[in-house]
């Protein structure tokens, strides 16, 4: 399991430890997955706030520790391989944090657009580097799930619905982007928008 927080599943249950500073949950979708398809074994690489960069680069943690690529979990004998990665490339999740605080900051909406056209080589990338190292795998690319109403919104976000808009754009933008990036380098796309409609 290779990705960033929404695979790692940060404060979610009890955390893991190894290493700390990934913020990575006991009781994240890996951990689920490889329970249900009960799989012989596992190994869960997935740390909070990385970007595609960090699957085969150290990576810098938010303890201030550094961690390795993530690709080094990789083998020849590996056989399947989920990855859930791309909404830190480019700052893109940091600039929609900023974009849903209201009209009183601006969100860019153009750069946004440009930045997520640009993840989909960066994932495509990704995956050719996994299958590279791991060429019997089955590679399974998660986009993300909606967190927020796609239509409307509601007391818990706590803003109106026309500063939903453009994050719910670039939203889709984004996992049109990592779906591209998946296909072209010939691993599946799995939409977690679809399943986790009216679940934000």
């Amino acid at each position: 399991a290779m990705g960033d927080s929404f695979s790692a599943g940060p404060f979610i249950g009890t955390m893991r430890t190894d290493p700390q500073g990934c913020a990575r949950s006991q009781d994240n979708y890996p951990a689920f997955l490889a329970d249900w398809l009960d799989v012989a074994s596992y190994t869960d690489v997935t740390c909070s706030a990385a970007t595609t960069r960090d699957l085969y680069a150290p990576m810098v943690m938010f303890d201030g520790n550094t961690t390795g690529p993530q690709v080094d979990a990789l083998s020849a004998e590996t056989d399947l391989v989920t990855l859930g990665i791309g909404g830190n490339d480019f700052g893109i999740y940091d600039s929609l944090i900023q974009c849903q605080r209201g009209p009183a900051v601006a969100c860019p909406v153009d750069q946004l657009r440009a930045d997520t056209g640009k993840v989909a080589g960066r994932v495509q990338d990704a995956v050719r580097r996994i299958t590279k190292i791991a060429p019997e795998a089955e590679v399974l690319v998660a986009g993300y799930p909606d967190i927020l109403p796609t239509e409307g919104t509601c007391p818990a976000v706590g803003v109106p619905a026309e500063v939903l808009a453009p994050v719910t754009e670039v939203a889709a933008m984004l996992n049109a982007s990592i779906r591209r990036g998946a296909r072209a380098a010939g691993a599946s796309y799995v939409d977690m928008a679809a399943v986790s409609d009216g679940h934000d």
